[in-house]
This record gives C-alpha cells, structure tokens and sequence, in this order.
C-alpha cells in the first residue's frame, strides 16, 4: 500500500509541476487525438465547399444577397461577413472575409480572406504543436465576425 501511495504522490507533484514523465504523457495523448482526428476527417466531406444554407441557385447568389425593402428609407454602407468560399465574384482565391455594401446595395468594397497569412503565425506559443498536425486553415478555419479598424482594414 505505501508503494502505491508514493507512486500516487510522485504523480500528483509531476502533473502539479510539469515534470518528468508528465509532458511526455501529455504530449503523446494530444499527438493520439490528432492523428484520429486526422484519420477520421479524411473520411469526412469538406463542408465548406458544400455548404447549403438557401434554395437559390449559385448563379443567382449576386442579385438576391440585398433586397431593397422601402426606397425612403436612407441606408449607410454595411459591411457583411464573409467566409471561405463567400463572395467568389470578388475574392476568386478562398472568396472574401467580408464586403462592404453601399447605399444601391452594390458591393463598394470587398476584403479577401487569406487563411494561410492569417494563421501562419502562431499565436499560441507552441503551447498545441500536436493539434495542428492535419491543420488546414482554407478547409478548417470559419470566421463568423470582421470587425473595421480606423485605418479601414477588417
């Protein structure tokens, strides 16, 4: 019994102070999940180019997306969020991160999403090297806000 309650002790002081063999355990449990994750989404369809969220056509997409309700009532530019595969017309590579519509409800301006630049970086410290082993931005990543600096970037 002592032998198991010192064994139990040493590994409560190594998970508490990151020491040997906690890291490597920990470690080898994230690369496990990542490599079944990769072998499992390799069987799946990648929903962004498949993704249906209305009944109309994709040729028709550009001239339903604003319906001018009321001429009377004045409209400022809006910008809408975009996402991988939105907007293609004007962002042709992974479609546009997000656009900006003027009063006629014509697109004025239209940012690109470029997923490789925006996670190249990592911003993590290295703190999740195992999770990003299958990791692709253009096929993982969905942005769903944009918000406009005062230099008007998104």
């Amino acid at each position: 019994m002592a032998v198991f309650i010192a064994g139990f002790l040493a590994g409560v002081y190594s998970v508490r102070k990151e020491t040997f063999p906690y890291p490597q355990i920990r470690d080898a449990l994230r690369t496990a999940k990542a490599l079944k994750n990769t072998i499992t989404a390799s069987n799946q369809v990648d929903l962004g180019k498949h993704l249906e969220t209305t009944a109309v056509p994709t040729v028709r997409a550009a001239e339903v997306r604003w319906t001018v309700v009321e001429d009377s009532v004045p409209r400022l530019p809006i910008i809408a969020n975009g996402s991988l595969n939105q907007f293609l017309e004007y962002c042709p590579d992974y479609g546009c991160i997000a656009v900006a519509f003027g009063d006629s409800g014509n697109v004025v301006e239209a940012w690109p999403y470029r997923p490789d630049e925006i996670y190249e970086a990592d911003i993590t410290g290295d703190a999740y090297p195992h999770e990003f082993l299958s990791f692709e931005p253009s096929k993982n990543v969905y942005p769903v806000s944009v918000q406009r600096y005062a230099n008007g970037d998104v």
